[in-house]
């Protein structure tokens, strides 16, 4: 028997990827080819013919030298001795035209077979190729920590929603990737087709979820129903997992509509909700939404609740009010039921009825961070008793008169927070215009501050020159102790924003004051000088250079723009939620054409 002309070869053990829609069809080609060639019609005539019995009584197939023993095994039926005597083309004449059509369709397959078999081979060589060349040569992507690359796709998800099924098809390691994170998937859009949300769902197997309800302004109302009932049956089953709700749509009526979505799904385990509009019209009171039982971070736009004890609650540790009318007394009240609170933020706050009657001070231990940005601070701050503010951000510091539980009538404001807490660490004041002596004051009553913002102040020379460092005040106490107070001695970094008055030689001269005190003594050195938006012709480049010179870093940004550039690339330790940054390549251009200059 002749050798077949192929080899077989055993197929991989481990895993691997096939072609299969193409080879389910090669393997229907080929049982198509075999029903043609061997029908079974013809299967069966062959078979009756090969199996029946002679009915002439010989015996074929016995060998004999005998004439006469030949005779009586001769049968012409089977015999090819005398062809003459049998009809084999009724068989043979059937099969050949099948055989005939088989070949064709045979040699179009056998062409079609062989293309894709190259193709393939080809594509596999390729591949080990490349991989064989990335050894060589290395791939810093390919070195990337799988979480390091998870991060890169969330930050990637934020920008675009697109992202995430982009990345999943860029290839198989980020496919791997970006499937077996949940977290990338957890974040619904009522505003996306419904079965793009289903497939994040699925993604997301059991993660918490972050839901957007903001809806788009160009929908119709019906098209908002039908959306919000769409995406109602598809939360249903995980309703439970939402832990981030946002509802922020622009008109005030889509917020009505959501409301209703919200109090209907029951959302019981939200840990962060944020709810208001950004349309510019009355303020919406929302019923109770029978989901601030564990909330601990709270945003309400230009919204109240009609029952403030419903959302106000003990859980709470963040909130936010932007644009929102409420009494003092209510204020006052729901700041007495959040002791936990940590973060803290007023943007655009008004009172609407200023009487105090029933007010007291709130005691707030664990905060550590409050904004108030026109929300009348002289109203507000001067209530709260906060032993552990780090963080203090305030604009329109004026004189106030305060309540009458306070004694201070007649100091200015900024002077009573610093005196009421000096273990501040970061300082942000804006639009706060005050004379120099009350700076002074402010600045030695802060020793544990690290970082000074300052925007639209009117800032001079003259308003800083007690932090040089090198002069203490006395200051006695209640009980006639006298101490010495040095101005601000931990400070490391200074923000002079839009600070127009401010020139370069002033804050030169404070600098070389504090760098001039030996390290680990009882004064710090500046650290970081940063101008922003100041007057280019106060800030000169031989200034800079010298603060540099003395400082880790220095960015300056001035109001021409034309002369931004960097003496340190050194970052700042102190964080801020409130710094503004640099591109690189800005400051590099402009380092460059400095020195050409």
């Amino acid at each position: 028997m002749d050798t077949p002309p192929w080899v077989t070869e055993d197929l991989p053990e481990e895993n691997w990827h096939a072609d299969s829609a193409f080879l389910e069809q090669l393997h229907a080609d080929l049982r198509e080819l075999t029903r043609i060639v061997m029908p079974d019609p013809i299967l069966g005539s062959l078979e009756k013919v090969l199996e029946a019995a002679c009915d002439c009584g010989s015996r074929d197939g016995i060998e004999s030298d005998s004439d006469d023993e030949m005779e009586d095994t001769y049968c012409p039926r089977r015999s090819n001795v005398n062809s003459d005597s049998n009809r084999t083309f009724l068989i043979l004449e059937q099969i050949l035209p099948r055989l005939n059509f088989a070949a064709k369709k045979l040699s179009s397959l056998i062409d079609k077979v062989d293309q894709r078999a190259a193709d393939s081979r080809s594509r596999w060589e390729a591949k080990l190729e490349y991989q064989l060349d990335r050894k060589q040569t290395g791939s810093m992507f390919d070195d990337l920590p799988a979480e390091v690359i998870s991060s890169i796709a969330s930050f990637a998800s934020q920008t675009d929603d697109q992202a995430l099924f982009a990345l999943s098809r860029v290839n198989s390691r980020l496919r791997r990737l970006t499937l077996s994170t949940p977290l990338l998937w957890s974040e619904l859009d009522v505003n996306d087709r419904i079965a793009k949300n289903a497939i994040k769902l699925e993604r997301a197997t059991n993660v918490p979820l972050t839901v957007n309800l903001s809806l788009e302004t160009w929908f119709s109302k019906d098209d908002v129903k039908a959306k919000l009932s769409r995406f109602a049956t598809l939360l249903k089953p995980a309703h439970d997992r939402v832990r981030k709700l946002f509802v922020e749509p622009f008109d005030r009526e889509w917020l009505a509509l959501a409301t209703d979505f919200i109090r209907n799904a029951g959302f019981q385990s939200l840990d962060i909700l944020r709810l208001g509009f950004q349309e510019y019209a009355e303020q919406y009171s929302v019923e109770d939404l029978a989901v601030a039982g564990q909330i601990q971070e709270l945003r309400l736009e230009r919204v109240l609740p009609t029952n403030p004890a419903s959302m106000f609650t003990h859980h709470i540790t963040h909130l936010e009010l932007l644009d929102v009318v409420i009494p003092i007394k209510t204020l006052n009240d729901a700041l007495i039921s959040m002791p936990g609170l940590q973060y803290l933020t007023l943007i655009s706050l008004n009172i609407s009825d200023e009487e105090t009657l029933g007010c007291t001070g709130v005691v707030l231990p664990h905060l550590r961070y409050l904004l108030v940005r026109y929300s009348a601070a002289d109203t507000i701050i001067p209530m709260l008793e906060t032993p552990s503010l780090e963080t203090l951000h305030f604009s329109n510091a004026r004189r106030w008169n305060p309540p009458r539980w306070l004694g201070d009538a007649g100091l200015e404001l900024l002077s009573v927070i610093a005196k009421q807490n000096p273990q501040l660490r970061r300082l942000h004041v804006e639009e706060g215009c005050l004379e120099p002596d009350e700076w002074s004051e402010i600045f030695y009553n802060l020793p544990s501050l690290e970082q000074l913002h300052t925007k639209w102040c009117g800032i001079e020379g003259i308003h800083l020159l007690s932090l040089g460092g090198l002069e203490a005040e006395t200051q006695v106490s209640d009980d006639d102790q006298k101490r010495d107070l040095i101005a601000c001695p931990k400070l490391q970094e200074i923000v002079f924003e839009n600070e127009l008055s401010l020139s370069s030689e002033e804050i030169l001269k404070i600098v070389e004051a504090r760098y001039a005190v030996p390290e680990g003594g009882n004064v710090r050195r500046i650290s970081w000088i940063t101008f922003h938006g100041c007057d280019a012709d106060l800030i000169t480049a031989e200034d800079i250079r010298a603060i540099a010179q003395l400082t880790r870093g220095i960015a300056v940004d001035l109001l021409d723009g034309n002369d931004a550039f960097e003496e340190n690339s050194e970052d700042s330790y102190v964080e801020s939620g409130d710094d503004w940054k640099f591109s690189d390549w800005e400051l590099e251009e402009t380092s460059s054409e400095e020195e050409e200059g």
